[in-house]
Parts: C-alpha cells; structure tokens; sequence
C-alpha cells in the first residue's frame, strides 16, 4: 500500500506485539498542534504513564537555537556510530541536527524535526556504514520502574532523508529489540549477557518520498516477571548508496488496554507418555523460555513474540493482562535442555484469551527417558595409566522403577578398559561394546561397555557403572579423546543427549637426560650361545657436559609401560617383563657416575666369559642371561628411574616368527615421537651368518638424532647401499677397535670406545697486533715455542698459519692487544660440542665494537670469516661481561697457585665464548680438510 504524500494517519497493518506501522506518517515541513493517534491509541488502548524514555530528552533529542545547528549525543554511548560534527554525517557516523536547510550529498530533503516541527527541533540523522549490519543506531540504558505483566509501547519516528528520484538508492530497514531484565530473551541459555536482545519488529523497506515525512513504527509487549528492560534500534542492511535515515520521539510508555485477560498452563515430564498432565507427574524445572505470539493468522516467531518469560521451578508459567485475542500461539523449545524431547504438540495454537477471563491448561509435554552421564577421573593421564569411568543414570522425576535400560558406549579410539573388576549398580549383564565377556588378559582390547537390561528400583534415584580405562598408545602431543552421545548406540530408556567428557592424554614425559645418555653401540649377534658365552652388549655414552649418575636407570628390550609392570622387581633382563636397573646389586664393575665422554656397557651374558670386558668403559654390569636379542630384530629402552625415556633404538624387523619388536616410539601414533625407522631394517642380520660378532654403532659417536638413519653395521663399507654414509648428514666412518676373538671370528665393535676413534683438538695462543706499534713488530712472521714435541709443531697445520708472537714486552696502558687463539682437530675421530673459553687478562677490558657495533669478536672456520656480536643471539659468539657469570667450563689460572679454576662468578675481567655449530673432522694433512682448523680473535685494551 502506498502512502499519499498528504496523508496525515494510516493504519496499514495490526499486529499485536509486532506491529507493521506506517501509523502516522507526517510530513516533515508541516507538523501542526494537532494531537497525532498513538500506537497505543490505535488499538483501543489508553496511554497511562508518561515517556519512560528518558535520554535524549526524553526521546526528543532537544531543542537547539537556529536551523542547521549540529551536536553531540547526550548520552555519547546511546549509538555505536561516530559523532560527524558536519552536516551531512559520512558513511558509519551520525549528527543531531535542528532543521536543515540544505540538500546534504545533493538528494537529501531538507527537513525539520518531528516533535515541533520548529527551525530549532532537534533530531538525530544516521548515514549507514557500507560495511556495518546489525548496528545499534539507538541502545538505551536499562529503563527500571516497570510493572509486571503489564503492557507497554515502544515508539520511534523514523524518516527516509533521500527525496523520491530513480538513481536507486538503498532504503533504510529498522528493527527494534527488547531485552527484558531476568528473561532468557534470545532463548541461548543464558540470561541477560551483553548481547542479548530478541527483536521484536522490523520496519521493512522504508522507501523515499517527494515530501520528507515522519514514519511511526511501534510495537506493544508485556513486561511478564521483568521490572526493567532495555531497548535497542538496529540497523538491519548495509549502506553506502542511500540507507540514510532520521530518528526523532523515541517513547516508551504504558499501554492500558479495554480488554485484557490471562493465560497459563505447565511444562511437565510425561511420565506414562499419554500426552496428558497427569496427577503425579513432575513439572520442568530447567527454567525453559516460553513464549506468547500472536499470529493474526500468519506465524511468524521473529516478529509477533508479545512477551517471552522463563517458567518456574515446577514449570508453571503464566501470562497476565494480554490483549483479548483469538489468535494466540504458545511456544516452548523443543528439548527440556537435558536431552528429552517435547511430547506434545508444539506450538500449541488458536488460543483464545477472553477479556476479565484465564486460559488454562496451556500444557507441554516431555519425553522422560531418565539420563546418561559419565565423567573421567582423573580426565588427565599418560598411556598407560589408570582412569576411573562413571557412567551415572539419572531416574526421572518421580523416581518409578524402571527396566530394561540398554545403551553401549564404544570408547574413543585408543582408549580400552584397564580392569576386569567392574562396579554395576545398575543391574543388568554388562559385557565390552562387542557383547562378549570383558577379559583384559586376553589378545583383544575391550574398547568399550555395554549395558542390557539394566534397571531402577522405585524411589531409587540413580544408579552407577564404574570402569577404570587408559589409553594403550602414546600420543605425539597432548590429545584430547571426547565421549560423548556420538559414542553411545543401542540406547533404550534412557536419554545419552546430554552426554560429553573429555579424557585428555599427554604424550609419555621425555626424561631430562633424553639426548644426553646415550644408547650409542649394540651387539647381537652374539658369537657363542648360553649366558657363558653371550658376548651380546648394549653401550651408553654421556653426551652432555655434566656427571650422569646411572643408578635407578631402566634398561628394558620393550616398551616397559605399555607392556610390562614398571614397578615389579627387576630380573637383569630375563622374562618378557623383566628389566635391568642399574645398581641394583647384580654383577657390576665401575663407577655408576658417567663423565662427560664416558662410557657404561651392560653385556647380556656372564663375566665368566673373558671377551666380555670393555677396558675403556667406565661402569660395565653382567646380566648373566642366555641370548636375548634377536637376530632379526627386536629393540632396547633405555629410562629414567621415573619411567620417563632417555633414548631408544630398533633394528631389523618384525617377521612371522618373531614380533620382538614393540609398540615404539614411531607408531599408533608415535610413542614420543622420539624415533625416525626408516632405515632400521638396514641393521639386522636377515639370516646371514657374515654379521656374527658384528655390533651397529652410531655414526658419528654420541650424536643421537633420534633416527635409524645414523645407525650401521660397525665398519661396514662406505659403498655398501646400507651404509650410514648414503643417509646420515653428520656421517663419519665407524671403526673396531675390539681385538676379541672367539671361535676364530673376530668381534666388530668399539665396544668401551668411540665409535669413530679418538677425537683430540689442540690449541694455540698468539699476540697477532698491537695498536699503536711503534717499535714496528711483525706480527705476521711464525714464531715456534720452541718445544718440539708441542701444538704448534703439528704438521696438520696450515702452511704459514700460526702467525704473531708468543710475546710483546712494550704494551703501554691505553694500547690494544689483539690475540688470536687457533683450533685444530687432530684426533683419529671427529671433535664434536666444541666450545671455547678465553678468559680476559687481569689488567685488561675487552674491545666490544673492534669488529662494529658491538661486535667484538672473529671467527674463522672452513674458509670464512665471520665477525661475532657479544651479545647472546643466533651466532656462534658471546662476550661474559665482568661481574656476570661465563658457562661453567671457562676457567683461568689462578695467580697465586698455578692452577686452573673456574671463573664462575668470580669473573673479574670477562670471558671471550666461542661454541661452533658444527663438529670437526680429524685433519688428514696440512690444512686439510678445511673445517679441520680455524682461529678466534679478539682485542683487549692496557689498562
């Protein structure tokens, strides 16, 4: 229906609490003292209160003092558009203007407010953000003083500002919203949170006019229980190109109507499901929102709510003085919250309320099946350990027996039950989610429950299943297992919806000494059988920079948690459960505290037998056991005396005789993650006789990289395809240095040694510049020490390299010494971890910016110079200044007594630290190979 541009009061739509209004709509430049017909009017009703609306004027934004005046809102948070003290506001911002007498953008009307219609009414003006939906034009304080169950109008005045033309401009479309205090308005859950409005009417399309004109658009509600409430207008489409829009006598006010009556009725459980409220049966009490519509013949829940309110605690619910009406429509959710589902029809419709009268017997219904709960505790664990599973089923209300309750619930994947000693107050047969007996000690895991035939006594609330469960794999990274009602089938009496727990697992803890102790060497193949002769070994080695002390370690060839009983006592590796522990009191020969670079080995047969000795090793044990390790694979577990993995190696492979190989650190997902085997099939012996006596070593000693790439057969050749050599980046060549020999067979290994021979670096400190040097001394001439037997007559140093002078005797205070320390690696195996420590002189300060800002040291390695920062960064350089505290192998000589000590806090001068990144190849001639050698240099200054 179209509007004549003259017309002065319209009813174009009634719709009880929703309400499509063009009720009056007034021209903007003629508005005469002539009494304009309330909303509330309009339906019969009489206005009762005044403005309840109280910012802004009372909704009437004020009064300026000539045309084309611009201000700010009082209050500035009563919209979330931007003040434009400009006439016309831009895109996303508002004006509260008095009468404007200018096209504003060119197709704007000029206009005048709508309470005076005066040069100085005032009137807030919107131009829509492009961007912004669902903004607040209007958001109102929360308004107390309102009276329960009592109707009321919401009232704005809304013009479209764009004059009627063909150029496409985007019409403005309000809604207005409620947010009763203490009401569930937007039916989450939750009451009265920030957000919360339920909109109770939208405006359509406002279109443009060839005259500006004043629309009314309202909408009538009842308070229910609320006191108070709060109100907003919204914007409800994008702008840009037209959505610009007016606001003008924002009212809220008391409606009394000729003709009101009341309606209330029950939300109850069905306990017999008759679809009747019977005596007996039990009222909600969830709280549900319920909600009031009338339809006028159409149902539409987003605009015709009239009121919404929350039933009581024994689900009775009523609405009281509501319009007379034919055409009402009760609506309630479709599930109590829990789980059960509504019974009954729903929304019940065509209900008449009478004027002075009450509706009773507005009545819903619920399915009541009785709950399923359950929960984890702990719900935090490690494979292995140990949860306790509640299933809890809840009685309905009433509590009457109840029978034949069946649900099964098939666990998350990875979770199993731990115990066959199940607790069953629910009655019933309970078997595992396959419907056979429960037996953890047989070769399949029980991965879930199920319950039939389960049943309540009368008057008994509930009953329990108690289930301890764990999870038989590690995970890479801590993993959440949900249980919810996606798990639960076969349900019967019984509601699992609500149903949701969470048994979180964290990956196994890596020991602290995890890439220190290392696994470093293995033998097999043993040459001769029976624990006399088994010469079969597996060697550690300290890696780190610090004492290990071994004692309460566990050695094991499996995965002790998950397949054996970490706190059993230990049987020196004999048994498919039995573990060493170090220090145990078996046959063990040394000192349990491992050294840095030292070595323990742990020979599975007897000390009887000759061969097994390692001279090298610092501690070695005997287990006295038959041949253990299995030629074609099998696998050794080294930890901590917390349970918690050091370090594990595999080799060869799982055939169908032989399944020594465990659930390792690689698989289902990845116990730890702590294991690359890619290449351990490389390693075993694959019925070969050739291997006897041959042990698998790490290439390069020591460095464990968790990955079977850098395991091979001891000093097998470089061009065999299984050699370390095709796929390890650190490789070095592994070496024997065992001369045992048994039964004519010559033992491979490095058994108490390093792998790839002895590593050795040797130093060098020279004078190689003095700043000023009067005296001119050369400093790029060698100068031998004279010792022939010393470092710096190696012949593995570079040709001319060593330059500078041991000595300088004419240093002056002020002047600047620089030294140049040189490094050579000059071993039979690699020098690996190297770090260098150059205590500062007494009587002299470090030069911090010789090199640049703040950089003040050098390095030259493998060819390149690489100027150091002294700060602690990514580099390979770190300058100690004094009074802070070096790493703990930096140490000086003591003046007093010759000897060496550590610097420790006693660092008076500052330390010069150099830690290479990369490990050095023993040189093999005169400067070869390049990264075999290189020099640090810096400068101190003469104090």
């Amino acid at each position: 229906m179209v509007l004549d541009k003259n017309s002065t009061n319209y009813l174009l739509a009634f719709l009880i609490g929703t309400i499509t209004l063009f009720l009056t709509s007034v021209k903007a430049k003629s508005v005469s003292a002539e009494h304009v017909e309330s909303y509330c009017e309009s339906i019969g009703g009489t206005i009762n209160t005044a403005n309840l609306f109280t910012e802004a004027d009372g909704g009437t934004f004020g009064e300026g003092t000539a045309a084309d005046q611009t201000f700010e809102l009082s209050p500035s948070n009563l919209t979330t558009y931007i003040y434009d003290p400009d006439y016309p506001p831009q895109d996303g911002e508002y004006t509260v203007s008095t009468q404007t007498t200018v096209e504003g953008f060119g197709s704007w009307h000029p206009f005048s407010g709508h309470t005076t219609g005066t040069a100085t009414d005032r009137f807030l003006v919107i131009n829509a953000n492009n961007q912004i939906v669902d903004t607040e034009m209007i958001q109102s304080s929360v308004i107390s003083g309102l009276t329960p169950n009592t109707n009321y109008t919401f009232t704005a005045y809304v013009l479209n500002t764009v004059e009627d033309d063909p150029s496409g401009h985007i019409d403005p479309n309000v809604s207005f919203g409620i947010d009763l205090t203490g009401i569930d308005d937007d039916d989450d859950g939750t009451i009265d949170e920030d957000q919360e409005i339920e909109v109770r009417f939208s405006s359509g399309d406002i279109p443009e006019s060839t005259e500006p004109t004043w629309n009314q658009f309202a909408f009538l509600f009842n308070t229910g229980s609320a006191t108070s409430a709060r109100f907003v207008i919204r914007n409800n489409k994008l702008g840009g190109f037209g959505n610009d829009l007016a606001i003008d006598d924002v009212a809220l006010e008391g409606c009394d109507l000729p003709s009101v009556g009341n309606l209330e009725g029950t939300l109850y459980y069905d306990s017999n499901s008759n679809d009747n409220f019977d005596s007996g049966e039990a009222g909600l009490s969830a709280g549900l929102t319920v909600r009031l519509i009338d339809t006028q013949g159409t149902a539409d829940t987003n605009d015709d709510v009239i009121v919404s309110r929350q039933a009581n605690s024994d689900g009775a619910y009523s609405f009281l003085n509501i319009p007379a009406s034919s055409n009402y429509q009760v609506l309630v959710p479709n599930d109590d919250g829990l789980g059960n589902p509504i019974g009954t029809t729903n929304p019940l419709t065509g209900i008449s309320v009478t004027g002075g009268s009450t509706t009773s017997d507005q009545n819903f219904g619920y399915d009541s099946l009785g709950s399923l709960t359950k929960v984890f505790d702990p719900d935090t664990i490690v494979p292995t350990e140990v949860s306790t599973l509640t299933f809890n089923i809840t009685n309905i209300a009433g509590n009457p027996a109840r029978s034949d309750i069946n649900f099964t619930d098939e666990f998350p994947t990875n979770v199993i039950i731990a115990d066959n000693d199940i607790e069953n107050t629910c009655n019933g047969t309970l078997t595992n989610s396959s419907g056979t007996t429960i037996d953890i000690n047989d070769d399949i895991d029980d991965t879930g429950i199920t319950l039939t035939g389960g049943s309540l006594a009368s008057g008994e609330t509930n009953c329990q299943i108690i289930v301890k469960v764990t999870s038989n794999r590690d995970v890479a990274s801590t993993t959440t297992y949900t249980n919810d009602s996606s798990n639960i089938s076969n349900e019967n009496n019984i509601n699992a919806e609500n149903l949701d727990d969470d048994l979180i697992v964290n990956p196994f803890p890596v020991s602290p000494l995890a890439g220190n102790l290392i696994i470093n060497e293995v033998l097999y193949a043993q040459t001769r059988n029976g624990a006399s002769g088994n010469d079969e070994f597996i060697e550690l080695f300290n890696a780190s920079n610090g004492t290990i002390n071994l004692s309460g370690l566990k050695l094991f060839d499996g995965n002790l948690l998950a397949t054996g009983n970490p706190n059993a006592d230990d049987e020196n590796f004999a048994g498919s459960d039995k573990f060493y522990t170090f220090g145990n009191g078996i046959t063990e020969s040394g000192n349990l505290s491992l050294e840095p670079g030292q070595y323990a080995v742990v020979w599975i047969g007897s000390q009887s037998n000759s061969v097994n000795n390692a001279t090298g090793a610092t501690f070695q044990a005997w287990l006295n056991v038959d041949p253990k390790l299995n030629n074609n694979g099998d696998d050794v577990w080294l930890y901590d005396a917390n349970t918690e993995l050091i370090d594990y190696i595999a080799y060869g492979r799982n055939t169908s005789s032989s399944t020594a190989i465990n659930a390792r650190p690689d698989s289902e997902p990845g116990l730890w993650s702590q294991w690359d085997n890619t290449y351990e099939d490389k390693l075993d012996k694959r019925g070969s006789t050739s291997i006897t006596g041959q042990s698998i070593s790490l290439t390069p000693n020591g460095i464990d990289g968790n990955t079977s790439a850098c395991w091979e057969k001891t000093t097998i050749d470089e061009s065999d395809p299984d050699s370390a050599s095709v796929r390890c980046a650190n490789f070095l060549e592994t070496i024997d240095s065992d001369t045992s020999i048994i039964n004519s067979t010559e033992r491979t290994t490095s058994v108490g040694t390093n792998n790839n021979g002895n590593p050795n670096l040797i130093l060098v400190k020279r004078i190689t510049n003095l700043v000023p040097n009067p005296n001119s001394i050369d400093f790029t001439t060698v100068v031998d020490d004279g010792d022939p037997d010393s470092e710096d007559d190696n012949p593995n140093w570079e040709n001319n390299f060593l330059q500078g002078q041991i000595n300088v005797s004419d240093a002056q205070p002020g002047d600047e010494v620089e030294y140049t320390i040189y490094f050579l690696s000059n071993g039979t195996g690699e020098v690996s971890n190297v770090k260098i420590c150059d205590v500062v002189p007494d009587n002299m300060s470090f030069v911090e910016n010789n090199f640049g800002n703040d950089i003040g040291i050098s390095l030259f390695f493998d060819g390149t110079t690489e100027d150091l920062s002294n700060i602690a960064n990514d580099d390979q350089g770190q300058f100690y200044s004094p009074n802070t505290e070096p790493p703990t192998f930096c140490q000086k000589i003591d003046s007093s007594t010759g000897n060496l000590v550590s610097v420790d806090s006693n660092n008076n001068t500052g330390a010069v630290v150099v830690e290479l990144d990369n490990p050095l190849p023993s040189a093999t001639g005169s400067g070869t190979p390049s990264d075999s050698y290189g020099y640090i240099r810096f400068r101190v200054q003469v104090q």
